[in-house]
């Protein structure tokens, strides 16, 4: 028997459906009210057309008696020699009585069509209010027009770099003498991009943790983020759960290089290239301590006293800070990678186990969907910059390039992997991470006729995913199958 996942969607307008639902109430029972309205008026026009014929008097001689002479003079009628009839009181006293009850049934419904139209102006303004403008849905040719003007997607093809030359040596070193403010660049980017939920999305997202049950997988070590970069919507599972993404971690590090050079305080960007490519390329551990250690101004080394590991300390967490502040929430980014069987040690082993916060890497599978959104959207730091890192990113899906393991080092991030079953005239770039402890990736997807474009990230912190060779690839054959690939 399947097991069924229960699913954690998360609806930012779930407090705005119930409004209008409870709107749509009231305007149903107003529309009641009308319709009883209406069927009072009926019967009330039936009832005094029966008074009426019931209320004539017969024929009969009456004595009329003399009518006193009235304090206002009377207009001499403009016929002459015709008779008009006598008013009876009485009869007029009730005819005005009815002419008044009639007033208020109008009265009354005029009250109640006023009563709705308050209503529909009220939940007008409320979900004008609480629905931000760029979630309307657009008509079809409006939105084509959104997609190619707002959302610059790179070119065609995307090609895997190259191993780079040495020519700009080595690493800048930076001195652990300068100030530590001003070796901490800013992210350009202060707020997480305005996407859209989708039924359809999430629909694929719930299928993929029906996929990894299927398999035997435990669903709450599993969390995914799907973005459609065309149409800027976006669903998820445990999205926003914090997990160790093992190498993923080396995209926001790139990012962090970028930023520097940008803002002038990197010095050297071909110092970095050599690190940069083995870096996210061959997902050396080597490398990437290399680029902390030069763009935080610290380095690993034996225990230190306090004063001294608070102030090594804080320049380590700039990496972290970087990230916060532009609104990744509870991201943790400044412990360096290692292989499996180490465990940090001396300065780095002192921040593993911070009594007041230890710090261990965590980021969740937004945050990691997000980074690379805005990196393929042109956003991060510059679209020249965006360009060169996700040139960094870019993987050969050519059969060689499937099969080839020295050019990664012996590690090969696409067998196994989401660019394992796709096929190789498209556009590929990603970001895996693998453990002992667990299997991650992020990648960006967009065939070359610009039709499909979409963002993946799954974080499985779980062993039986590390040893599970099938599953992601199975994953991406299903998103890139249904969101239009071949």
């Amino acid at each position: 028997m399947t097991r069924q996942p229960r699913v954690r969607l998360n609806n930012p307008y779930q407090r705005i459906e119930e409004l209008e639902t409870k709107l749509d109430r009231a305007i149903k029972y107003i529309r009641r009210l009308r319709r009883h309205n209406h069927e009072m008026q009926r019967q009330l026009a039936y009832f005094e057309e029966r008074y009426r014929q019931q209320s004539k008097p017969p024929e009969r001689e009456v004595v009329v008696m003399p009518q006193p002479k009235p304090r206002r003079r009377r207009r001499k009628p403009l016929v002459t020699g015709v008779e008009f009839p006598r008013i009876d009181t009485a009869k007029g006293f009730s005819l005005r009585r009815k002419q008044i009850r009639w007033v208020q049934l109008r009265l009354a419904a005029v009250a109640i069509a006023l009563t709705a139209l308050s209503l529909f102006i009220v939940s007008s303004v409320v979900r004008s209010l609480f629905r931000p403008p760029a979630t309307a849905q657009p008509t079809a040719q409006a939105a084509a027009v959104t997609t190619t003007t707002e959302r610059q997607l790179p070119a065609s093809p995307l090609v895997a770099p190259e191993y780079p030359s040495a020519q700009g040596g080595a690493l800048p070193t930076l001195s652990t003498d300068l100030d530590p403010q001003n070796l901490q660049p800013t992210y350009n980017v202060t707020a997480p991009p305005n996407l859209k939920p989708s039924k359809e999305l999430q629909a694929i997202v719930d299928e993929l943790v029906n996929i990894a049950v299927d398999q035997g997988r435990p669903p709450d070590k599993l969390s995914i983020t799907l973005i459609n970069v065309k149409s800027g919507e976006v669903a998820g599972y445990q999205q926003q759960e914090l997990r160790f993404p093992a190498s993923v971690l080396k995209m926001f590090w790139m990012v962090y290089v970028y930023a520097g050079l940008a803002q002038g305080i990197l010095p050297d960007e071909a110092g970095f290239n050599v690190d940069l490519f083995r870096m996210i390329q061959q997902s050396s551990n080597d490398s990437a301590s290399r680029i902390i250690d030069a763009v935080t101004g610290t380095k690993s080394g034996e225990k230190l006293s306090d004063e001294e590991y608070q102030n090594w300390k804080q320049r380590r967490m700039f990496l972290t800070e970087f990230f916060r502040k532009a609104g990744y929430d509870g991201i943790i980014v400044s412990q360096k990678t290692l292989s499996n069987l180490d465990r940090p040690k001396g300065r780095d082993g002192q921040m593993w186990d911070d009594p007041q916060e230890p710090i261990r890497n965590r980021i969740s599978s937004e945050q990691a969907a997000r980074l690379m959104y805005e990196i393929a959207t042109g956003e991060a730091i510059s679209p020249e910059s965006s360009q060169k890192m996700l040139t960094w990113l870019a993987r050969d899906l050519s059969p060689e390039g499937k099969e080839d393991t020295i050019r990664f080092g012996g590690f090969n991030p696409i067998k196994g992997f989401f660019g394992e079953p796709l096929p190789e005239d498209i556009d590929f770039a990603s970001k895996a991470g693998w453990s002992s402890s667990g299997r991650h990736e992020v990648a960006f997807v967009k065939t070359r006729d610009g039709k499909t474009a979409y963002i993946l990230s799954v974080l499985a912190s779980d062993e039986s995913y590390s040893n599970d060779w099938n599953l992601f690839p199975d994953m991406s054959r299903f998103v890139f199958q249904r969101l239009g690939g071949s």
